[in-house]
């Protein structure tokens, strides 16, 4: 895309079939970077109206939350013995 500019400045120079490629291809780059512009200022508006950044900024602020396991609960239930009745 960076030197399509400098080949459009010499459109009218070119056969017509690359005139006709070239405008197309042009046409679909803007279509897809329009369809992609409003999804993203679709799912700006939505993150706005949702206050996601406070909501974002409030939780990077908390301390972080560490979750220690309770000693007595972590204990696994003891493993089974071969000689055992696994039924």
């Amino acid at each position: 895309m960076d030197t399509f500019g400098k080949h459009l400045k010499d459109i009218e120079k070119q056969p017509k079939e690359q005139k006709a490629a070239a405008l197309w291809l042009l046409n679909h780059f803007v279509r897809l970077h329009a369809k992609h512009l409003r999804s993203t200022l679709r799912k700006w508006g939505d993150w706005e109206a949702s206050d996601v950044g406070s909501n974002l900024r409030n939780t990077l602020e908390e301390p972080p939350m560490i979750y220690l396991p309770d000693p007595v609960q972590a204990e696994l239930p003891p493993t089974p013995t071969i000689n055992e009745d696994l039924s």
